[in-house]
């Protein structure tokens, strides 16, 4: 554990300090440790084999920030970070581990929300973007679009009728699906 984060003594107020497993027909059973903040907060577990505690991190407003997860021995840790930016018009979250070789991006994925909380943007480890457009008054999903990295974007469009179902589905302009309901729907084409 990370002593400047969680001190020695922190009380853990009557939550559950260990698990452990049936005992297997042959070996010994697992027993995993849990250790919490202040809050209430699992920050730390460990299992029985682990080579020392997997940690979480959190922010001054309850959100994780880092975590580490250490394994067996013979296996490497994990870090994962996260940071939060909030803007006029939403929050970009963005997480990165290292864990993808050849990632162009050191293995980071970025979600772009609006004041809603709907995705806006996501781009994955691999430089993809995919971007949602929504109806400004239902909140119905209108388009994605997804653009590789150095690629040729690929747009899906959706239409509604008057209840809210789906009555086509374009993909880069051909037509997919199509189910007209009565006189409220676009035309299919």
């Amino acid at each position: 554990m990370d002593r400047g984060r969680l001190t020695a003594g922190t009380n853990q107020y009557g939550l559950l300090k260990s698990t452990t497993g049936p005992t297997p027909a042959s070996g010994q059973p697992v027993t995993t440790q849990y250790v919490y903040d202040l809050m209430g907060r699992t920050v730390g577990t460990k299992t029985t084999g682990d080579t020392g505690w997997s940690c979480v991190t959190f922010d001054a407003r309850g959100r994780v920030v880092s975590s580490t997860t250490v394994g067996q021995t013979g296996s490497t840790s994990r870090t994962t970070s996260t940071t939060y930016t909030p803007s006029a018009t939403g929050m970009t979250v963005a997480v990165s581990d290292g864990a993808v070789s050849g990632s162009p991006n050191g293995s980071t994925t970025t979600t772009v929300t609006d004041l809603l909380g709907r995705t806006t943007s996501y781009t994955d480890v691999w430089g993809t973007v995919t971007t949602y457009a929504y109806e400004s008054l239902t909140g119905r999903l209108l388009s994605t679009s997804t653009t590789p990295a150095g690629g040729t974007a690929s747009t899906t469009e959706f239409t509604y009728d008057l209840d809210g179902k789906v009555t086509s589905q374009k993909v880069d302009g051909q037509v997919l699906t199509c189910s007209p309901s009565g006189n409220s729907s676009p035309a299919c084409s």
